[in-house]
Order: structure tokens, then sequence, then C-alpha cells
């Protein structure tokens, strides 16, 4: 296969995962624009809620997220009993879990007026965050779906449903933030309303798709009848636990630094929400390349074309550096401007801040990128306890404690938090780099230069 070929098939999978993803990212955006645009208190209460949700959320998504490069590598060897087996106890597992996340979210709930926030920022943040709670309901079962077709290489039904249901979230948004077409003026609660409805018809959507592929009808229905193991889904726990605790772990340190920054004050709080969606839309992209990497590289291990790994891993590392690097230059160039856009002419303090956070931004932009891809890669050749490891000492080990210790001890205030973030992510990428290298070419030197 050429050089160019490498790229061409990643990026065919990537884009409509990326988009997908993006769809999310935009729609959030529209919240904290319409939000930012409404009150600062509502920007600073959605911040604190949604850092708090996605933790919980994302954890949840390492138990679905574990299941395509199963489904990769069984597709790759067309064992379809396999891929029935899959599908029946990787649903039985998420939904259990889901149950399990539901009841952390309730008990998140009640503690968060202890977690130092302004007391407005709680007050306005509960019947949102309870909203968001709930709407984890349709998502348990559309993320599972959405992971295993993914694990085919069927990329692009997600994509067209973000963009069906983001729109949506935005609509509603409209009419239920500041009250329009007769609708009451409701504020966050309204965005949390917009949030809920726009994910009910997710799942809806993607059970509609799966029966109509005869491919994916025959193996549910095929499901149906097999007979449920606990020892396969003990097996399913053991791949899809550690890229949970490695998405939790990395997200805990951006949603802890969002607590953090909040107990310097609602203004900073605020800021911080605009840059980190901002840096969010060149990650969510970045993700999508990782998730592709995962089922080319899980389909290549099943189909025992192992040559391949080392030029399929350059192109994801090319492709990372490349766009990430362009991101960078754009938030660096356009920090003035970029802020503006979240906010009131009379918020310039809070824009003044986002300014500085946005030149930490374009710093990380290149580790950010390559520790997701370099982590894609790995979960394709189902290595996940190793690459959890190296998340859990950069950012609980080291990027958390710096971000503190140069926050509060050296006065660096919201700056200094920031400092933290891109030391963990540098030295995630750093490590998650060898241990790449090192499992590929133990992978192809144990099965004899297998082609």
């Amino acid at each position: 296969m050429k050089k160019s070929s490498y790229y061409k098939d990643i990026l065919q999978l990537a884009y409509p995962i990326s988009l997908g993803q993006l769809g999310n990212v935009l729609a959030n955006m529209a919240d904290s624009l319409m939000l930012g645009n409404y009150d600062a208190d509502h920007l600073a209460a959605s911040a604190f809620s949604f850092n708090i949700f996605i933790t919980v959320l994302l954890f949840l998504m390492g138990f679905s997220i574990g299941i395509t490069p199963l489904v990769a590598q069984s597709a790759g060897k067309g064992n379809t009993s396999e891929l029935a087996k899959i599908f029946k106890n990787g649903f039985f597992t998420n939904v259990a879990f889901g149950g399990i996340a539901l009841g952390v979210l309730s008990g998140l709930y009640f503690l968060m007026p202890f977690m130092g926030q302004e007391k407005q920022v709680v007050t306005l943040s509960q019947p949102y965050f309870l909203l968001l709670s709930t709407s984890l309901i349709p998502l348990i079962f559309y993320i599972y779906l959405k992971q295993y077709i993914e694990g085919f290489g069927f990329t692009r039904p997600a994509m067209y449903f973000s963009f069906v249901s983001n729109g949506l979230n935005i609509f509603l948004n409209y009419l239920f933030i500041e009250g329009h077409w007769g609708c009451d003026e409701m504020g966050i609660t309204g965005a949390g309303y917009a949030t809920l409805l726009s994910r009910v018809i997710l799942p809806v959507m993607m059970v509609v798709y799966v029966f109509r592929k005869k491919m994916l009808r025959q193996i549910m229905l095929r499901a149906f009848v097999v007979k449920l193991s606990l020892t396969e889904c003990f097996e399913i726990i053991k791949l899809s636990f550690p890229i949970s605790v490695q998405l939790t772990v990395e997200v805990f340190a951006f949603a802890s630094a969002a607590v953090a920054i909040g107990t310097i004050g609602a203004e900073e709080l605020a800021a911080h929400q605009i840059a980190i969606i901002l840096a969010a839309v060149s990650y969510i992209i970045m993700t999508g390349v990782g998730s592709s990497a995962t089922i080319i590289i899980g389909q290549y291990v099943g189909n025992n074309k192992l040559k391949t790994l080392p030029k399929l891993a350059r192109a994801v590392s090319g492709i990372s550096l490349t766009f990430m690097g362009g991101m960078g230059l754009i938030y660096f160039f356009f920090r003035f401007e970029l802020p503006h856009l979240f906010l009131s002419e009379t918020d310039v303090h809070i824009a003044d801040i986002a300014t500085k956070l946005l030149i930490i931004t374009a710093i990380f932009q290149l580790p950010d990128g390559l520790q997701s891809v370099y982590l894609g890669v790995l979960r394709g050749m189902k290595d996940v306890w190793y690459p959890t490891l190296i998340t859990i000492v950069a950012y609980w080990g080291f990027s958390i404690p710096l971000g503190r210790i140069l926050a509060f001890s050296y006065g660096y205030g919201e700056v200094g938090i920031w400092l933290g973030l891109v030391g963990g992510l540098t030295l995630s990428a750093t490590f998650l780099y060898f241990r790449m290298q090192y499992k590929i070419n133990r992978l192809i030197h144990r099965n004899g230069h297998s082609e």
C-alpha cells in the first residue's frame, strides 16, 4: 500500500467521526455563546455543571469505546458468531454500568454546594445538572450502538445523527434560553431541556439505521438468542475498564481545573469555559483520527497484516502534527478576537483572562493531539493498562499538583492551573509514544513479521 493510501484510509474513517464529535462540541459552544450573551453567571454555572457531568459520562463511554477494537478484530477475521456474542455481552455490561453512573450523578448533585463555588453559580447549576444527568439515559444506548457499528468502519451514520440532534439542540436553545416564539424565558434551565430533548432522538435514529442494514440486523437478531456469558462480560470489562479510567483521569484533570478556577472567581471560570470550548474543537477532531486508528489497526491485527502498523502509526502522527500545529497558530493569532464571540461588550475583564488562556491553549495543541492518536493506536492493539497508568501518573501525579502549586502557592491563578495541564499533556504524549513503539515492534517480532 502506498504511503498516501494510509493517509486516505485514515482520513476517510476519521472525518465522519470527527465531524460528528465536532457537532457535539459546537452544540456545547452554542450553549456557551447563548448563555454568555444572556448572563455571565449562567455561563459559569453551565461550566461547573458540565465539567462534573462529563467526568462521569466519559467513564461510562470507556465501556463502549472498548467494544470497538473487539468488533474491529472480529470483523477482520469475519467471525459473525463472535460479533453476536460481543454485542450481547457488551450491551449488558454497558447498561449495568450506566445504572451505576446514574447513581454517582445523583450523589454528586447533593455535593455541588460543597465544592467551593459561588452561591449564585450553585443555585443556577443544580436544575441544569439534573437535566444533563437525565439525558444520560438515552446516551447510554446510543453511544454503545455507535461504538459497535464503528468497529465495522461504519462511521458516517453517527455523523448525520449528530448533525440532526445538535441542530435541534441549538434551535431549542434559541426558544428556551431567552424565550422566543411564546416560550418561557428559562436561561440555563432552558439549555438543559434543549440538551435532554435533542438527545432522546439519538438512540431512535440509530436503532432504525441498524435494523435497516441487513448485516447488522442479522447480527442483532442472532444476539437475541445468544446466551449471556458473565465470563465474556468480565473479559469486556478487563479491556474497557482501563479505557474508562484513562478517560476519567484526563477529563478529571480538566474538570478539577474548572472547579479550582471557580474558587478564584466566577469571571475566571467563565473565561476558562470559553478557552476550554475552543480547545475542544481541535482536540475532538484528533479523537476522530485516534478512533479511526483504533479501527484500522484492529482490523489489520485481525487480518495479521502487522508490518503495516509502523506506517499507520507514522501517518496518524503526521496528521496530528499538521492539524494541531495549524490550530495552535489560529488560537494564538486570533486570541483577542475569539473570546468576544462568547461575551457581551461589557465583559471586558473576562475577555482579557480568556486571551491569556488561549496563549496556553496554542502551546499545548501538539502534545494534546499526539497523545490522543497514540492512545487510538494502542487501543487498536488492545493495549489499555499501561496507557492508563501513564495517564494517571501524567495527570494526577504531575499535572494537577503542578497546577495547584503554580496557582495558589506562587500566585499565578488560573494561568498556573493551565500551565499544569500543559505539563501533564506533554508528559503523557512522550511516554505514550515510547509505549506505542514498543508494542508495535513486539507484536511484529512475536508474530514473525506477518503480512
